[in-house]
């Protein structure tokens, strides 16, 4: 499959949940309470199929989780060190630079993207960079977050079990834990679970990247544009080469040497201007998200290019 065909059917995908949104066929309000139902019913479902039935000997590799871990953390210090040094942003932006730096759209956009590259490990890197993302990225962006914009004063304990707490709920990390249980204690799932959660899995890769699409109506491009090409920049390009340079340490098979250069490549989660809104950052944080999703995909077709060519040669 050309790359053009792997990534035709995702832009199409978007574009469809952008017009549809922006010519008012549905409503901004709308596309967040799929994005709800994304989150908390479709992709928990897909991760439970899949992790349940994964074969867990082969399902973890260590040097997976050790290449996308230091991507995620090399990408996170780069971004704030950057945003410091060399933008001269105070401490609050250099954070949230440092979080849209490192913290990839692997459910929305990767599973789809990369399921149609090699399906068979999909569900395998997905996992693996799941839990890097919410048991490491995600709690230490989020801690820095809280670190950089504390206005209440609460002691960076309090702030870290806070985190944690959130954490707990989360219902991806809900459902690779069902998952894992299902898996290890061999449960047999009832006809009737089983094919309601086939139901709702099968229409989270579609409904997943037309929330992309709908959300990114009304972004637009008035932010500090050094900022924005500061987290683009290193979230598409430098994220998948460190990446790809750390491979060459801790060797990974030919699929899941190519699922963690482009789960690395993703844009930043499509939260982020959520996330920003928190913090008084919406304007910046919904622009560079455009910038990068938009932009992610001519890098994706030049990983994925690349990789042809060499599979060819």
């Amino acid at each position: 499959m050309s790359v053009a065909e792997i990534l035709a059917p995702i832009v199409v995908m978007i574009s469809v949940g952008y017009f549809a949104v922006s010519i008012g066929a549905f409503s901004k309000s709308f596309v967040a309470e799929c994005g709800k139902f994304v989150m908390y019913i479709a992709l928990p479902a897909l991760i439970i199929l899949n992790v349940s039935t994964i074969e867990l000997s082969e399902a973890i590799s260590f040097n997976y989780l050790l290449v996308y871990g230091v991507t995620g953390l090399a990408a996170m210090t780069i971004g704030f060190i950057a945003s410091r040094a060399l933008l001269k942003n105070n401490s609050k932006s250099s954070a949230m630079n440092s979080l849209g730096c490192a913290l990839s759209n692997s459910a929305f956009v990767g599973i789809p993207i990369v399921i149609q590259v090699f399906e068979d490990t999909t569900a395998q890197a997905f996992v693996m960079c799941f839990l890097i993302e919410n048991i490491i990225l995600i709690p230490l962006a989020f801690m820095i977050l809280e670190i950089t914009h504390n206005q209440s004063g609460k002691s960076k304990k309090a702030i870290y079990l806070a985190s944690l707490t959130k954490l707990t709920r989360n219902p991806m990390i809900i459902a690779v834990t069902i998952g894992f249980a299902i898996n290890i204690f061999d449960v047999s799932l009832p006809s009737v679970v089983g094919g309601v959660l086939e139901m709702a899995a099968k229409v989270s890769t579609g409904l997943a990247l037309f929330v992309i699409g709908g959300s990114l109506v009304g972004a637009t491009i008035k932010a500090n544009i050094s900022r924005s090409l500061l987290v683009c920049s290193t979230k598409l390009i430098i994220c998948p080469v460190i990446a790809l340079l750390l491979t060459f340490i801790f060797p990974l098979d030919g699929e899941l040497q190519l699922a963690v250069i482009l789960f690395s490549a993703m844009p930043m989660l499509s939260i982020y201007p959520v996330i920003g809104g928190q913090y008084g950052d919406s304007v910046f944080c919904s622009s560079t998200l455009l910038i990068t999703t938009l932009l992610s995909g001519v890098t994706l077709s030049v990983i994925l290019y690349v990789n042809q060519l060499s599979i060819n040669i």
